[in-house]
């Protein structure tokens, strides 16, 4: 809320001006106008009779706490200065915010909202809290606004969040698309349960015709009387296949067959969280140790993850992979050969992530025995 409200330092100008003149200097001020010319100048880097330009302006450090104005007007080539703008904003730099209260739509004034708690008075906060819906709330769109008090009892202006309530008109129908709105009820169907108010869903999704880049998935929902939510949207980041191969002899980055990375440990541990990887994985037997003997090592596997096997050695199409002829082994045969007792705990661990596919791979011989998350998932602990 501080970083918002209290020290904004980047404002964003747009002002239409009719006629040829350009606008080639301004200038601003907080709450007390100084005189034309006489406020804190701000160059235009590209003069037109129309702006929009970021400007950064500085905040004194005697800004008085509470409400404050700033003030920025612009000046054309022949001299005249236009009309100027004002945004207000609230100054409770180092006072800890201890209290806020919430309320949708009409605002019942300072203090008359619904309070809640800030179990940690801080500056700045990051607090989650319950907001009760009004059970009379209706259908369509509604406004939720919030507010911070802080430890002098100043209220930071209020922040709106927008949501479609569908009040208990069940769920029917989810569906999801990539990048492009193909248009209602014609993106891909995401199966649902019993129709009900609320749902909690999981999906694997088909991400095998997209390009390697960035990409926005999108989700929506429709309930029984045809009214569609508003859209759910998430930016995901395809990277580039990864290839694994024990045979590869070449640079071993995993960039193709012939550079491919000779562990599957090592493919893993290329990856980070928040981009969707495939990696792609010869004929072989793979172990996570490494050669460490290390009972606790497995492949872990990030969300957005595909693994593929059945790939010959040396690498092939995915036309030509066949797991049946080219089995790709992950074992947890990590100590002494065929020795069950110092294999690891488990072959492949997911704990904790979201769509993650393993095809065309045989995971064997790990033994689960240890103590607590070690007594189970001996081939897969999720």
């Amino acid at each position: 809320m501080r970083n918002l409200i209290a020290i904004l330092l980047a404002v964003a100008i747009y002002i239409p001006v009719f006629g040829q003149s350009d606008l080639i200097s301004g200038e601003y001020f907080w709450n007390t106008d100084p005189g034309i010319g006489q406020a804190t100048s701000i160059t235009v880097t590209t003069p037109n009779d129309t702006l929009d330009q970021t400007v950064t302006v500085t905040v004194p450090v005697d800004l008085p706490k509470g409400q404050n104005a700033l003030f920025i007007r612009y000046k054309d080539d022949n001299g005249v200065w236009g009309m100027t703008k004002v945004r207000y904003f609230i100054n409770n730099v180092g006072l800890d915010l201890v209290s806020g209260e919430y309320f949708w739509g009409e605002d019942p004034g300072l203090g008359q909202g619904t309070p809640f708690t800030v179990m940690s008075p801080a500056d700045p906060i990051d607090e989650s809290i319950t907001v009760n819906v009004p059970a009379d709330i209706g259908s369509g769109g509604h406004a939720l606004y919030m507010r911070i008090q802080d430890e002098e009892g100043t209220w930071s202006m209020p922040k709106a969040r927008y949501f479609i309530s569908t009040s208990q008109i069940p769920i029917t129908h989810m569906e999801y698309y990539w990048d492009t709105d193909p248009g209602f009820g014609l993106a891909t169907s995401i199966p649902l349960g019993q129709p009900s108010t609320m749902i909690d869903e999981s999906a694997v999704l088909d991400v095998s015709a997209l390009t390697i880049g960035p990409h926005t998935l999108v989700v929506r929902v429709k309930d029984e009387d045809n009214a569609w939510s508003i859209i759910k949207s998430e930016k995901i980041l395809i990277a580039s296949p990864i290839y694994v191969d024990e045979s590869a002899t070449g640079t071993n980055t995993g960039a193709d067959w012939t550079n491919a990375f000779p562990t599957l440990k090592e493919a893993l541990d290329s990856t980070v969280d928040s981009l969707a990887y495939k990696i792609r994985v010869a004929e072989g037997t793979y172990v996570s140790d490494e050669g460490t003997g290390d009972r606790d090592s497995s492949f872990v596997i990030k969300s957005n993850t595909t693994i593929l096997g059945g790939y010959p050695s040396g690498g092939d199409t995915d036309e030509n992979s066949d797991p049946d002829i080219y089995e790709t082994i992950l074992s947890g045969d990590i100590g002494i050969a065929d020795d069950s007792t110092d294999n690891s705990y488990h072959v492949i661990v997911t704990n904790g992530v979201s769509d993650v596919t393993v095809d065309g791979l045989i995971i064997e011989r790990a033994r689960a025995n240890g103590s607590g998350a070690d007594d189970n998932g001996a081939g897969w602990y999720n």
